[in-house]
């Protein structure tokens, strides 16, 4: 994971949060998955909004934003293990180990994405677009914390729960999208094969961004809603 030091954000470990961090995220774990995207939405899109409608350096925005990766997406895992069944005391180093590292690549994400913000603040003045592109970006990077929530169902349950690929092809399916579609499975093969749709998941070419793919038990209920 990382941490803010005079030298920049540098990686550290989940055991090493601050405990005022470490508080926080536990606050949101009395959220329900929904309540814990709001919130997350509410400080991205806060974060980027600001630093936009502004003229101060990106730095404070920029970290707002990684606090909010690191409250929201550990919050966001336990709630889709406990959903899924799972003892949060029973959660294996592997399960921690995919956490840590999908917070490590979002917060990397967030450097490129402000660097983006600060060209895209150069070159616009309306406040009225800024709002937009804000919420438009917010809402775009809120799907990496649905994501968090399926797998951390999905890790939760027995493994043995069966799930079918379902859903409209959108605007791209791709090789893998067109081969797993139909096919059912136990979550764990899914999982342990890395195909539990999501955006970004590499191992699917259109990397789940504009079909609309999911994973459905028996009683056509999603892995995330």
């Amino acid at each position: 994971m990382w941490r803010n030091s005079n030298s920049g954000w540098q990686k550290m470990n989940l055991l090493d949060l601050p405990p005022r961090i470490v508080a926080l995220a536990r606050g949101l774990g009395g959220l329900d998955s929904a309540g814990i995207r709001s919130s997350y939405l509410d400080a991205i899109g806060d974060a980027m909004l600001t630093y936009l409608s502004g003229d101060e350096s990106l730095t404070r925005f920029r970290n707002s934003y990684k606090r909010a990766v690191l409250e929201h997406f550990d919050s966001m895992f336990y709630s889709g293990y406990v959903a899924g069944g799972g003892q949060i005391s029973q959660m294996s180093e592997d399960d921690r180990g995919w956490l840590l590292a999908k917070i490590n690549a979002e917060l990397g994400y967030v450097d490129m994405l402000f660097q983006s913000l600060k060209a895209l603040r150069k070159s616009q003045d309306t406040p009225q677009n800024l709002a937009g592109i804000a919420m438009q970006h917010a809402g775009m990077y809120a799907r990496a914390l649905d994501s968090v929530y399926a797998e951390g169902k999905a890790r939760g349950l027995s493994g043995k729960e069966m799930y079918t690929l379902l859903g409209s092809d959108g605007k791209e399916s791709c090789p893998e999208c067109q081969r797993y579609k139909g096919q059912r499975h136990p979550i764990k093969w899914w999982r342990e094969r890395g195909l539990i749709p999501s955006p970004g998941n590499h191992n699917y070419t259109c990397g789940n961004w504009v079909c609309d793919h999911h994973l459905y038990d028996d009683n056509m209920e999603p892995l995330a809603g």
